[in-house]
């Protein structure tokens, strides 16, 4: 009789902890992962121009990063027939700020365990920056993704992650708010730019 309640009284307790895991812990995480409410939503916005000649500007950098193997560049993965591809850019109000994807294609036969089946893959980050003369500060944040097959949903993939999911539950955290919340341009996620090595 007692091994049946010792039993039983595990059962209950597991299930509560799934439960509680599952369905509250759960439902606190997602609420903290949330689109940027509307009232903080930047709507910055820049002439074809010069979101064209930022995107030059930004390519020719992160070329010589790729060149150096500095940061997100490191892995023998890249090489200098990398293709760069800048995704998306969104402005400070200022616009003396900026933050954007970067979505690098690479031939299969590169990766280490190579994927026969396409002939690229695809990986992405996201870089801050500062206007500085012609030039931009720039610093790698968050989390990269890589391996993809597929160019299109990567670049879905990794703006609905920067502009709904970007958010930290822990308050100390730099990841305070999405790229498109406009408290994010004042956030200390800027600090980063503090020790930065200039390309």
């Amino acid at each position: 009789m007692f091994k049946r309640v010792l039993i039983l009284g595990l059962i209950v307790g597991i299930l509560m902890i799934g439960f509680y895991n599952f369905f509250i812990k759960g439902w606190y995480v997602f609420k903290n992962d949330a689109k940027t409410p509307k009232e903080f939503l930047n709507e910055t916005t820049v002439a074809n121009s010069v979101y064209t000649k930022d995107s030059l500007q930004l390519i020719r950098q992160l070329k010589v990063l790729l060149s150096n193997r500095i940061g997100f560049f490191h892995d023998s993965f890249y090489s200098d027939s990398t293709i760069l591809m800048i995704d998306t850019i969104v402005y400070s109000p200022m616009k003396n700020k900026l933050a954007f994807n970067v979505i690098t294609k690479n031939p299969t036969a590169r990766q280490l365990i190579p994927d026969r089946d396409y002939e690229w893959y695809f990986d992405a980050a996201t870089f801050i920056g500062i206007r500085d003369s012609g030039d931009f500060l720039l610093q790698l944040i968050g989390s990269s993704f890589t391996n993809s097959r597929d160019l299109h949903s990567l670049s879905k993939e990794i703006r609905k992650d920067r502009f709904e999911k970007f958010i930290s539950e822990n308050k100390k955290d730099d990841y305070r708010f999405n790229l498109n919340d406009i408290r994010f341009w004042n956030s200390s996620i800027w600090k980063k730019l503090d020790s930065l090595n200039r390309p």
